[in-house]
């Protein structure tokens, strides 16, 4: 089977299994950034309520995969977890009351 430049190239499990590989790799890496985009829209989205606005914001995400690949049967699994940290500095006043301050 003649590949990509014109040459040979091998049609063996271990060239399947890579070609495999890296399509699960392509997958993956377009399932995060679209797992990452709308999880971060979401997140700002929901910030947008909050009252008063908190000063930071800061989301962490982590994703776990994990992957087999059997004779015949390829197996994955996948995990999300999130860690969100959100800071208020209450020293300064809420706008309704910097103008009652003192006077």
């Amino acid at each position: 089977m003649p590949d990509e430049e014109g040459g040979i190239q091998g049609a063996g499990p271990g060239q399947k299994a890579k070609k495999l590989v890296t399509t699960a790799a392509e997958a993956l890496e377009t399932a995060l950034a679209g797992a990452l985009r709308r999880n971060t829209r979401a997140f700002m989205k929901a910030l947008e309520g909050v009252e008063p606005p908190p000063r930071e914001a800061q989301i962490t995400f982590g994703f776990k995969w994990a992957g087999e690949l059997g004779f015949t049967v390829a197996k994955t699994t996948s995990e999300a977890t999130y860690s969100i940290t959100l800071t208020w500095d209450m020293s300064v006043p809420k706008p309704s009351e910097e103008g009652t301050a003192g006077g």
